[in-house]
């Protein structure tokens, strides 16, 4: 799935400058928000169907640099562990961002021909604790 990210965002998440990178901090913008909501929505979807101990992966590439990849890791991981709660009880601004992103996404992306409205609260809100348990933040790209 590939959703374009609004240029007013851009330069939150890309560094500047032949040397920006050494010192640039990105931000968790809007819509890299609602991307790793809807990747916790889908992983709670494939634990419904049985399929938790299948591989289930999100790329967040915004930099060609190491220390890039780093900080865009420890950001999302101070963004998920403030934000905890929320998710996992659907409360608050988060808990309204991920109904938000489910009712949208549910229609580009239907799970079914008929998709349940129900299946946040019903089915997928009880997962979600799981799948946040079991999430890894990995960076891939070494020295």
């Amino acid at each position: 799935m590939f959703r374009s990210i609004p240029s007013e965002e851009v330069d939150q998440l890309v560094p500047k400058g032949k040397n920006g990178h050494k010192t640039f901090t990105p931000d968790v913008t809007p819509q890299l928000q609602k991307a790793i909501v809807w990747f916790l929505i889908t992983c709670a979807v494939r634990r419904a169907r049985g399929q938790q101990s299948e591989h289930m992966t999100m790329l967040v590439h915004t930099s060609a640099y190491i220390a890039q990849h780093d900080s865009m890791a420890d950001a999302i991981r101070a963004w998920l562990a403030a934000n905890r709660r929320s998710i996992e009880s659907l409360s608050g601004a988060v808990g309204d961002l991920v109904r938000q992103v489910f009712s949208e996404e549910i229609v580009r992306s239907p799970l079914s021909d008929q998709s349940d409205p129900t299946l946040l609260d019903s089915t997928l809100k009880p997962l979600l604790p799981e799948v946040l348990e079991a999430l890894e933040l990995v960076v891939e790209n070494g020295e």
